[in-house]
């Protein structure tokens, strides 16, 4: 699963402009559905994962399962043939690897599937 969000951190690292998390569905070490919530970048924060995670799993909440952040800075250099002008930003990859949770309902219909 490390191999996952080291992927997905260098993926955020890239994009990350924008103020909403971004997810995509994967699967857990024990096969399970999952979601890594993105919201690296210098416009979001860690509220905006725990926002995300929120509307994936609606009313039924969700695990954090692993979270992943670190510091790292970005640098921008414009030239022309008379000036050169670097600009430093400091940014942030965070993800957040979330599963949601199940209802009863949801749960005896999953056990009830294994037993035919």
């Amino acid at each position: 699963m490390n191999k996952i969000i080291i992927i997905l951190l260098a993926a955020a690292f890239v994009s990350g402009c924008g103020t909403e998390a971004s997810s995509s569905r994967i699967y857990t070490s024990e096969g399970k559905r999952g979601y890594a919530v993105n919201c690296s970048g210098v416009n979001r924060n860690w509220g905006h994962c725990y926002q995300k995670a929120g509307i994936i799993c609606e009313d039924l909440g969700y695990e954090v399962l692993e979270v992943t952040g670190e510091a790292g800075t970005v640098t921008d250099v414009k030239s022309s043939s008379a000036v050169s002008t670097a600009t430093t930003t400091t940014t942030h990859n965070r993800i957040m690897v979330i599963q949601c949770k199940h209802n009863e309902e949801q749960k005896a219909d999953s056990q009830a599937m294994k037993g035919k």
